[in-house]
Parts: structure tokens; sequence; C-alpha cells
């Protein structure tokens, strides 16, 4: 069997190329040139296709919804359209829920209130109805270690051991999850649609307090605040996450892989 990652960079990406392995490969394309795309593919003729490209940053895609829906929607359409022959494992998001009664069962009905959300909702549809083989995995605040340094845990981590304040929401709930867990999952997932995250639910403020005291950094510079005390260009889910059966180990295990980074 012959993976083909698209998005191999990412956070997502890089954990499918480190458990796969010899089995894929990885290639850096814009999943927005069709032409590209296409024969990427062709030449692949990949068994399965793990879609994990994507522009995942919130506020950027408020701030830019062309250009939002050009990737997480067009370059997944792209994607589908020449992948007759393989099976497509789509990665999605709590965000495609308005987080006003979260965690969210499978068959909860979306109501995305930003355009990340909007454009991955739309990206989910297209999928199951043009896909002569899917997987849809929906997932959460994620984390694990990544050469970006691009995800919350890193930005406490740089923030405490730099002196300076974090300020972290008392109101946003969610479940942290960490990305191998996420991968290993996905790799034994069947047809159809799946939620995996972690295992406990917690405000960002926790989370963060959390992080702290596993670097053991002064978690006093840790201010809680309410949203919208944050001036966040885009919305958040007040109560956002999902409902899973996947087991995962607690979070502090997960967080010591990242030592590394300070």
């Amino acid at each position: 069997m012959k993976n083909l990652v698209l998005g191999s960079r990412g956070l997502v990406g890089q954990e499918l190329m480190r458990q796969l392995g010899d089995d894929a490969i990885g290639p850096n394309i814009d999943i927005t040139d069709a032409a590209l795309v296409k024969q990427v593919i062709s030449d692949a003729r990949p068994s399965v296709i793990y879609l994990a490209a994507a522009m995942t940053n919130v506020d950027a895609c408020e701030q830019n919804p062309i250009q939002s829906f050009g990737i997480n929607v067009e370059g997944v359409a792209n994607v589908v359209r020449n992948a007759k022959r393989s099976r497509v494992v789509f990665f999605s998001t709590d965000y495609i829920f308005d987080g006003e009664d979260g965690p969210y069962a499978l068959d909860a009905i979306p109501a995305p209130i930003t355009h990340y959300g909007r454009h991955k909702l739309q990206a989910e549809h297209y999928v199951t109805l043009h896909a002569d083989d899917w997987v849809i995995v929906r997932t959460t605040q994620l984390y694990g270690p990544h050469w970006r340094r691009k995800n919350f845990v890193y930005s406490v981590i740089d923030a405490l051991s730099t002196g300076k304040v974090y300020r972290a929401a008392t109101d946003q709930m969610g479940i942290p999850t960490h990305v191998a867990d996420l991968v290993k999952a996905t790799l034994q997932a069947h047809h159809g649609l799946h939620h995996f995250v972690g295992h406990q639910e917690m405000s960002r403020f926790m989370w963060a307090c959390a992080i702290a005291r596993e670097f053991k950094l002064p978690h006093n510079l840790v201010q809680p605040v309410l949203s919208a005390e944050l001036n966040q260009v885009a919305a958040r889910p007040k109560r956002g996450g999902l409902i899973t059966n996947m087991i995962s180990v607690p979070l502090d295990v997960r967080l010591r892989e990242m030592a590394s980074v300070i």
C-alpha cells in the first residue's frame, strides 16, 4: 500500500509521515494548483490519500475568507476529483459547531460561526458526496512537537520562559488532543465519520496552567481573562470539543515529549 500525505510539513502531516514510515510519500505541494494535484496523484497512484493540508489559522481565515475558501474548500475538491481509485482521509474540526453546547456527538447538527468552520464543513460535504471511499476525522485543540512551533503549548512555553504574561480564556472550553494519538487512531479508522480527541475537557486557562506546571515555568504569569478581553478577530466556540471513544494517555505524559523545546 502506498500512502500519499498532503500537508506533510504540518503538525498532522509530519506525524503521519513518522508513523507511516517508508509506506508514505509527502510531497510539499500547493493543493490549490489543480494541474499539479492531478499530476502528483497520477504519478503516485496511492491507495490512501491523507488530506492534512489546510489553512488552520482561524483569525487569518476570518480576515481572508477568499484565501481560506481557496485552500480549505477548492483545494480539497482538487484532491477529491483526482482520487477516484484512492481512499481520501480528510481532517476536520469541532469549529463546524457553534460551541454553545459541546462536546458534540457524531450526529450533532453543525452550525459554524467562523469562515474557517464554514469552509471545513463545506469540504466535509464535498468529500462525502464526491469521494468513492472516504474517512472524515474531526478533532480539536491539537498539540505536539513541531518544527514551526505553531500550537498552543509552544505559545505558552515561549511566553512564560521569557518572563511574559500569557492571557488565557477561562470561558473557552475544549479537549486538548495529542497529534500522535490522533494519527494512531486515524490509521485504524474505517470508512465514515469519526471524532478523535483527547480525554480531558478544560478551559484554555486550565490548559495553560497545566503547561506551566509541567515545564516548571512561572504559573503566576498565566493570567485568567474572558474571551471578550482578548479581542480575537474570529469568534471562538465557548464550549467546543467532541465526544469520542478514543482512549488517550494523560495530558501531562504527552506534554513531556515537548521538553526539548525549552
